[in-house]
């Protein structure tokens, strides 16, 4: 029987999949050991089609695929589902791991046997430069998940994924899925496990590369990545009224994440002309919490009069542009 389980969700990612899998490989765990489930979320270049020779010569990857586009949260909710390993790791398309640390906190895992162990990992620059990211603490140590969200995290904190590997009795008694369908699925999913796990172990082993890809879904620039980064925001807040019984800590800090993702959002909505479908977008039930928080005039008139905004949009966009226009011929 598997003891680790690799979920990774697909979508079009012909170009680094590969890389991605040879990275796991690398661990040198048997193979016997572990399994990897790629989830094809609907994606139009299949990965059936992309992995047909690198199955054949490895013969412990699945590959599911869903009927419609589910999103990352689909994806991963759907690898939780079918996996068999006792502890669940995580991976993206785009990303890959690092494979000697790896298996060291692989092989950690089952020997401490933790709801969690949380591991550092790093940033990696379209130059090729890297940054470590995590916890700044140098040696290892076990707490509850409570203690751990109150003494580790501060604002701006990662919430990913991959940076964690996860025990996958405590998620199936914790029962608390991924949310489909949108983006920024993970970290109040991430959030949730954390406050409520009895046990987490920290390793001060960065175990992943997070590859800044500009055209990535979490660095994608639709107007639904923006309306989606509000939805976020929110969930963060929403979130934090239940935390507050377990941890006041731990609750302000979600909240205030919460805030800054909502007012980073409106920053880059603004700079589109497609705020009606950006609001249309959110539903009332967002919409109402959001107007309950303090903000500017400004934002306020925006969220409360909609379609004044938009026409103010629409009407000052063009005016900007013949400034523009007008300032640049004068410059030559």
């Amino acid at each position: 029987m598997a003891e680790y389980s690799f979920i990774i969700p697909y979508f079009n990612g012909h170009d680094t999949i590969v890389r991605c899998l040879n990275s796991i490989y690398s661990t040198a765990i048997d193979r016997d050991s572990f399994e990897i489930i790629i989830i094809d979320d609907c994606s139009p270049i299949s990965a059936e089609s992309v992995l047909a020779d690198y199955i054949c010569n490895h013969l412990n990857i699945r590959i599911v695929r869903h009927p419609e586009n589910r999103c990352q949260g689909g994806a991963k909710n759907t690898g939780i589902r079918l996996s068999i390993g006792k502890y669940i790791i995580f991976a993206d398309q785009d990303d890959y791991v690092i494979s000697d640390n790896l298996r060291i906190a692989m092989r950690e895992a089952l020997k401490r046997s933790p709801d969690m162990l949380a591991c550092k990992y790093d940033v990696v620059f379209e130059n090729g430069e890297s940054v470590e990211k995590g916890l700044d603490r140098h040696n290892s140590f076990s707490i509850d998940g409570k203690t751990f969200c109150e003494t580790c995290f501060n604002p701006g904190f990662s919430l990913a994924p991959w940076s964690y590997l996860y025990r996958r009795a405590f998620l199936q008694q914790v029962s608390h899925p991924m949310a489909e369908g949108v983006l920024m699925e993970d970290s109040d999913w991430i959030a949730w496990h954390l406050i409520h796990a009895d046990k987490i172990d920290y390793l001060p082993l960065p175990i992943y590369c997070w590859v800044m890809n500009p055209t990535s879904i979490t660095h994608g620039q639709s107007w639904r990545h923006k309306a989606d980064w509000v939805k976020f925001g929110y969930r963060k807040i929403r979130d934090s009224k239940l935390y507050s019984s377990i941890s006041t800590p731990f609750a302000e800090i979600m909240k205030a994440d919460g805030r800054y993702n909502i007012e980073k959002a409106f920053k880059k909505l603004w700079k589109t002309d497609k705020y009606q479908l950006f609001y249309n977008h959110l539903g009332n039930d967002v919409l109402d919490s959001i107007r309950d928080m303090k903000w500017s005039p400004y934002i306020t008139f925006m969220l409360n009069h909609p379609k004044a905004a938009v026409l103010c949009l629409s009407l000052l966009g063009p005016c900007l542009k013949g400034v523009h226009r007008i300032y640049s011929k004068f410059k030559q």
